[in-house]
């Protein structure tokens, strides 16, 4: 499994969408990630985490995953999103994974979930095949098991 790149939307201190992208070269296949304290290094290693199973490992679980810029600048009754997505090439196919989790700001910082996650998993063949998986939970933990 090689990682592309990956897109945070709203997701910790991460506001609005974010891109990082991996070097997947042969010759350079090496890319660091190098931050102050706070800066969103273990963020970004959680939004891993968050994007393929749904899970995170801070002190808070999911609670505050959702970015405080986005409220405090969100009208109330307004709809929020958190939003990772991860593209990935395994066994010659192109991945690209979607997770995301929809919010209902209340007033001031109060927000409540709407529904769950939402995951979405589709994949290019060498061909130029397109599929969109129908488990996507299964499917990833058969690429990278948890």
């Amino acid at each position: 499994m090689k990682i592309k790149s990956i897109e945070l939307e709203n997701f910790r201190q991460f506001f609005g969408a974010n891109c990082l992208k991996f070097s997947i070269s042969e010759s350079q296949g090496i890319s660091i990630i190098h931050g102050e304290n706070g800066a969103g290094k273990t963020s970004i290693l959680n939004a891993f985490k968050w994007g393929l199973y749904g899970k995170t490992d801070f002190d808070t679980g999911e609670e505050n995953i959702l970015n405080e810029r986005a409220i405090a600048e969100a009208a109330d009754g307004s709809e929020l999103s958190v939003t990772v997505s991860i593209e990935f090439e395994h066994e010659n196919k192109q991945y690209t994974l979607k997770r995301r989790a929809a919010y209902n700001k209340i007033s001031g910082m109060d927000t409540d979930t709407i529904g769950g996650h939402v995951v979405e998993l589709s994949r290019m063949d060498p061909e130029g095949n397109y599929q969109t998986s129908n488990n996507p939970n299964n499917h990833i933990n058969q690429i990278l098991p948890e």
